[in-house]
Formats: structure tokens, sequence, C-alpha cells
């Protein structure tokens, strides 16, 4: 991932606002960005987007982008947002015990593709009760994985994250059909008969809206997804495009619907 500086030097923008993670990939190349952008006026900060799911992280980014779009009130009230999500799932988690947190295999958009504790989406598995199967891992960024670990690992739930190639989730899509058919395609994967979230029906997919928009939202699907009864009332996502976009979101967030039937198998939950 490299800028094109004349591209930006073509556009002549007030400011660029990059992504930490990119500068950290490829120093010299955005040591040359702001060296040249600085010479034609133009202003460069670097956001640590990456680690936007760590509430604070997120808190101390939002009010930088307030101060410059000159709208402080409405970053706050992203703030609150986030904050009353995450209070809301430390009350309903409050009595959960380590030994019945759920152990979750989560797949990126690549297949056997996931990360360990040190990589920052682990927070949303963290912050929603979970235990990251492959936490242990020494490993900082994403990384591949054999299918026999998963099957040796054993997960009682398994999320795919679904970004448009995998198949079409989000807003104003209401096809399940290529979502049903990215499922079947997983639980039907050689031995997953053999794994705990297979055998219990708790294979979902999930939108890639619930990663990109807001991380507060992210954690109440993840939160949802794991404990389905305790969160049966919340769509956080919902409520946001709701409150900061003006829209009803009417799509697919999380497939299937994690808040069981009557017939329903869950883990336990206290």
């Amino acid at each position: 991932m490299e800028p094109n500086i004349e591209r930006l030097l073509e556009l002549d923008p007030q400011l660029v606002i990059c992504a930490e993670f990119a500068r950290r990939r490829n120093e010299k190349k955005f040591k040359d960005l702001d060296e040249r952008l600085a010479k034609n006026g133009i202003k460069v900060i670097y956001l640590d987007v990456r680690s936007f799911s760590d509430p604070q992280i997120y808190i101390q980014s939002v009010k930088i982008l307030g101060a410059i779009f000159g709208a402080p009130k409405r970053a706050q009230q992203l703030i609150d947002f986030q904050k009353k999500s995450l209070a809301l799932i430390g009350e309903r988690l409050k009595n959960l015990q380590p030994g019945d947190k759920a152990r979750v295999y989560f797949e990126r958009g690549r297949n056997y593709r996931t990360f360990s504790s040190k990589y920052h989406e682990n927070m949303w598995i963290v912050r929603a009760g979970g235990v990251n199967v492959f936490g242990g891992e020494d490993k900082l960024n994403a990384f591949d994985v054999s299918p026999e670990s998963i099957i040796e690992k054993n997960p009682q739930v398994i999320i795919k994250m679904c970004n448009v190639a995998d198949c079409p989730m989000g807003y104003g899509v209401t096809d399940t059909l290529p979502m049903e058919k990215l499922r079947k395609e997983l639980i039907s994967r050689p031995g997953w008969e053999n794994i705990d979230a297979v055998k219990h029906n708790r294979v979902y997919l999930l939108s890639l809206e619930a990663h990109h928009l807001d991380q507060s939202a992210a954690f109440n699907s993840f939160a949802k997804i794991l404990y389905p009864e305790k969160f049966k009332d919340t769509d956080m996502l919902k409520d946001w495009f709701k409150k900061f976009l003006g829209l009803n979101h009417n799509g697919v967030i999380i497939y299937p619907d994690p808040v069981p039937s009557k017939s329903g198998s869950t883990l336990k939950q206290k």
C-alpha cells in the first residue's frame, strides 16, 4: 500500500490523512510523502486506524477528526455512542466466568486466515466476552492456519467475516441465498462435522460493515453472536446507521440470526 504522491499533488488538498500502520510498513516512502507535500503547503497527519478497536485510541482519533472538521459535538456523539455500547456489554457480561467464555475461531475474508491476541482485531472477541482459539500464537499480523489445526482447537463458535467478494451482506442486502451457500461450504469442510460449533449450529457470517463503520457496533455484533440471549434486544450497528446516517438498515448483518428459536441450541449462558 503506497501513496501516489504525484496524484496527491495534482489534487492539491489542504490535508492528507494517512494510516499509521501504512507508514510503519514503508517508512521511506512516507518520509518522501511528508517532505514533498510539506514543500507544497499540504499538511499530513497519521491516525492509528488499526487500533480503532482499542476504545481509548478510538476516542483520541475521533476527537482529532472532530477538531479538524470543526465538528467537536458530532465527534462527542460518536464517542458517547461507543461508551454506551461498551457499558451495555460490560453490564450484561459482568457475571461471566473465565471458564464460561465462548471459544471462537474467527476467519477473515481469505479462507483459513485468522489472527492472534497480538492483532488489533482480537479486541472484538475479547470485548464480547470470548476467547480466540488462536490467540496464543506468537504472530503480530494476520496469518493462515491449517484446516487440521481448526479441528484440533474445536471452537464453540465460528465467525466468518464476509466482504463483497465472498458474498454480499450489509446495508440493502436482503437476499440470503448467497450467504446460505457460503455457510454450507464452510460447514462442509472436511472434518468440520466434528467441531462443536458445527455440531451445535453456531457458524455465522458477519458483514464487513461491522468492522469498517463503527468499532462499538462491532463489539456488539460479536457479543450478540456469542451470547444471543443476553443481547437479543440490541442491534448497535442498525442504531448507528439511524443516528449518524439517518438511514434505516434493512440488510443482513449476521447470518443466520443468532437469536435462538425455541428449538435452537446455544452455549450455556450464565
